[in-house]
């Protein structure tokens, strides 16, 4: 009798708790199970339909926090799978940590190259007595050659 009288509402809850159709009939089934289940334990103490809500709520929680440990599980995989080919291969093969850290110092080299060759055309637009700028770019870019 409780079955038949409340299965339209706890669908419709389970539903509107954003859970998919399927998922919201298992949350249902779930529910009404541990409501026959515990029913002796039932004091009377509320209405017959706030017990049982307090039971779907709970089962409603129980299950998102399934479906969300499942799908970090799928975004994982989904991750893992992205690294490989169709043949098994790499698709981008991971860098050692020292060719990282080569390209990182590699980065800042050119980054300071750059700021000084910056800073010298800027003085050079400003100085008039600074060199001819040709000859102040040549020296620059030996500088840079350098560095490099």
């Amino acid at each position: 009798m409780v079955v038949e009288t409340y299965l339209p509402q706890i669908l419709r809850a389970a539903r509107g708790a954003g859970l998919k159709p399927q998922e919201a009939e298992d949350v249902a089934q779930n529910t009404f199970t541990t409501f026959v289940g515990s029913a002796e334990k039932f004091e009377g103490r509320s209405h017959v339909w706030t017990w049982v809500f307090g039971i779907l709520y709970r089962k409603i929680s129980e299950t998102r926090r399934k479906l969300g440990k499942d799908r970090q599980i799928d975004d994982i995989d989904g991750i893992f799978e992205s690294r490989f080919d169709e043949n098994g291969g790499w698709s981008q093969p991971p860098r050692a940590a020292n060719v990282e850290l080569e390209a990182k110092k590699t980065r800042e080299e050119i980054s300071d190259c750059l700021d000084a060759a910056r800073s010298a055309f800027q003085q050079t637009l400003e100085d008039p007595s600074s060199p001819e700028p040709p000859e102040n770019l040549a020296k620059l870019q030996s500088d840079i050659l350098d560095r490099l």
